[in-house]
């Protein structure tokens, strides 16, 4: 016989513990963010993200920091929101504000579609470089410790070097121009 569990503790909010129930009082078919931020709480992936983004800013205006916008962004996406259009509906959403360090009752949104696009449109090329070296060393370390653990190489190879014909035949952004 399965064995159910009654409630699921989350330790990621900094405010409140996040119980998850699964007696349905209030239902959402967006529960898998609670996972995907937990394991961003593990991982630091939002937070590494949001430290390459510019930030050019005036302070007393802001009200949201990068790290939430950036949380925010890639938790819709994630959940199939890809379309920035849907900020407006999703800036009020429990779920999501309990994702990205809100509480649920806070009576401030989260960003708003037009706040996202501008946070989007705000990075340059420096920012986008920082980007990509950020998730290059996120992948040297992930193989490292897969190597460490006998896992093998995360492409799938015992070599850290792919076989050629494995690699994508696109340019890549970080090669020269020919």
């Amino acid at each position: 016989m399965t064995e159910c569990i009654p409630q699921l503790r989350l330790c990621f909010h900094p405010e409140l513990p996040v119980v998850v129930e699964f007696d349905a009082p209030e239902i959402s078919s967006d529960g898998g963010a609670l996972l995907l931020r937990q394991v961003d709480e593990q991982l630091g992936l939002s937070a590494g993200f949001s430290a390459c983004l510019s930030e050019g800013r005036e302070g007393q205006r802001v009200q949201h920091s990068r790290h939430e916008q950036s949380r925010q962004r890639i938790f819709q996406i994630a959940l199939g929101y890809e379309d920035c259009n849907d900020a407006d509906r999703l800036r009020h959403d429990p779920l999501l504000k309990t994702v990205c360090d809100r509480t649920p009752q806070d009576r401030q949104g989260l960003s708003s579609q037009p706040t996202l696009s501008r946070f989007e449109n705000a990075q340059d090329g420096a920012a986008l470089r920082r980007l990509v070296c950020f998730f290059e060393e996120c992948y040297v370390a992930a193989a490292a410790l897969a190597e460490g653990r006998g896992l093998g190489h995360p492409i799938g190879t015992s070599s850290p070097d792919p076989p050629a014909e494995s690699l994508p035949r696109s340019r890549s952004v970080l090669s020269p121009r020919s």
